[in-house]
């Protein structure tokens, strides 16, 4: 198992990872390849640490190409090595017994958001999964990540036309408002919209304001426009969308009903 191990890493050290920078068409490359290619993306998802949304991101940018047939001619050995890497570090994927991991992969890759752990599948759940935690990010006593406002600056010089486009496609009727309305229903438009309009991810942060309207657009100019996209996404849905929004949303109705 351990000459395995190292005759693995040598295969994929001594490949060319340059020509992966952009990623990789798995339908139109050598199987051999691809097996390289995803060794060595796991070596870097442990090397940057990433984790939750961040791990998440980076896995399906680097397996959007990936077809069943393509996951199981990895082998289960390493199918399973990917599957666990992904719910050990808060990324979910399906676990069942005698249920194919390629199909559980599949459903990872093609959902528009992280999803949420849920309740029926407690096993492995991370004890800090941020999709099931209460107290996200943006309030932890973890340092929150910001967006400079230099950077901004130059993701809007750098991608002003394609924002400009997207603007275009939009009315007010599929923008999110907060009231009696779904966040993550409303950015799946936004990321279909962006995809259309030629914006990249990187540039999803300086673009969501696109995407808002009214009470949830004021929140965001007030409170959440420094953030980085996943804080400002946890923001707008713990604001809006969580217990004490609702409460409130309830008691307004209520006093409506009993004038």
């Amino acid at each position: 198992m351990a000459t395995s191990a190292m005759n693995t890493e040598k295969s994929t050290s001594a490949i060319d990872t340059e020509k992966w920078k952009t990623g990789i068409d798995a339908t139109a490359t050598d199987i051999k390849e691809v097996e390289a290619f995803v060794d060595w993306r796991l070596s870097i998802y442990k090397e940057n640490g990433w984790k939750g949304f961040d791990l998440w991101e980076s896995f399906v940018d680097d397996f959007e190409s990936f077809t069943r047939d393509i996951l199981n001619n990895l082998g289960k050995d390493r199918l399973k090595k990917i599957r666990d890497y992904l719910r050990e570090n808060r990324v979910y994927v399906r676990k069942e017994a005698r249920k194919s991991i390629a199909d559980g992969l599949l459903g990872a890759i093609h959902e528009p958001t992280p999803s949420k752990w849920p309740t029926d599948d407690p096993t492995d759940d991370p004890v800090d999964d941020p999709t099931d935690d209460p107290t996200p990010p943006l309030l932890s006593t973890a340092p929150i990540q910001t967006t400079p406002a230099t950077d901004q600056l130059a993701l809007q010089g750098s991608f002003g036309r394609e924002i400009t486009n997207l603007a275009k496609l939009y009315t007010d009727e599929v923008k999110y408002s907060s009231e009696q309305d779904n966040f993550d229903f409303k950015f799946e438009i936004f990321q279909n919209y962006c995809l259309r309009a030629g914006v990249p991810k990187q540039a999803y942060t300086i673009a969501i304001p696109t995407m808002l309207r009214g009470l949830a657009l004021k929140y965001y100019f007030t409170h959440l426009k420094d953030l980085n996209l996943e804080n400002v996404c946890v923001g707008l849905k713990l604001y809006f969308e969580g217990d004490e929004y609702k409460r409130d949303i309830l008691s307004k109705w209520n006093a409506i009903t009993l004038k």
